[in-house]
């Protein structure tokens, strides 16, 4: 191609754009994912110890800034309904990155597609 076609600089343009916020939504999905993982090994750890403990022992929960005295017969489902919640934010996660990823590789295929088409036209003519 001899010169510059408008519409190609156009789609670099934005596939550029594209590809600058799906990776930014990766990258924040990652961070999402990470911290979720931490938390479910902390949650994991609790969970084994308030297990180890005697069923007449109530323990203290976190509410918002303060503590709660809690028998261990409420703690445990609480602690369990928090480890689903940070699957679910796991999964959530991974499935953010798989999309965003669907999306790059889609505008790159376009992108591709329309310098081939250029190309096509310009070899024909």
């Amino acid at each position: 191609m001899s010169g510059k076609d408008a519409e190609i600089s156009e789609a670099i343009n934005e596939h550029r754009s594209r590809q600058f916020n799906s990776q930014k939504e990766i990258r924040r999905a990652g961070e999402i994912i990470f911290i979720a993982e931490k938390d479910r090994a902390r949650n994991k750890v609790v969970l084994a110890e308030v297990n180890n403990t005697a069923d007449t022992v109530n323990m203290y929960r976190t509410l918002g800034r303060m503590f709660v005295l809690t028998p261990k017969k409420e703690l445990i489902p609480f602690l369990e309904k928090k480890a689903e919640e940070i699957e679910e934010t796991i999964k959530e996660g991974k499935a953010t990155i798989e999309t965003m990823e669907k999306h790059i590789k889609t505008s790159e295929n376009r992108l591709r597609e329309l310098i081939a088409s250029k190309q096509s036209q310009a070899a024909a003519t």
